[in-house]
């Protein structure tokens, strides 16, 4: 229950679609998307652990094969919209909470 609690809250904030553009480190994630610095580490790593995020040796972090594929919004294959409704989840920034 708790992995699927993160993957909520990081989806509807983005991070899968920010990091479709390009890996990016826990600092310059942390800029983005407007996360604070004691959940960034501990979050990433979560992903990393579940296979859905990568972290090369010099900290950056790109999204897995399944991440880009079915978590990035922009995805023609994502499974974002179909799957946060059901749970009552807004995947529109701006609109909703996953907190």
């Amino acid at each position: 229950m708790w992995s699927s609690r993160v993957v909520l809250v990081v989806v509807e904030r983005g991070l899968f679609t920010d990091l479709a553009q390009g890996p990016a480190t826990a600092k310059e994630l942390m800029g983005r998307l407007g996360w604070h610095p004691r959940a960034t580490a501990a979050l990433l790593d979560c992903l990393v652990a579940l296979g859905l995020l990568k972290c090369d040796r010099n900290g950056r972090y790109s999204n897995s094969l399944r991440a880009s594929l079915f978590l990035d919004r922009n995805s023609p294959a994502t499974s974002v919209g179909s799957w946060s409704c059901r749970v009552g989840v807004s995947t529109t920034p701006g609109r909703g909470s996953a907190d």
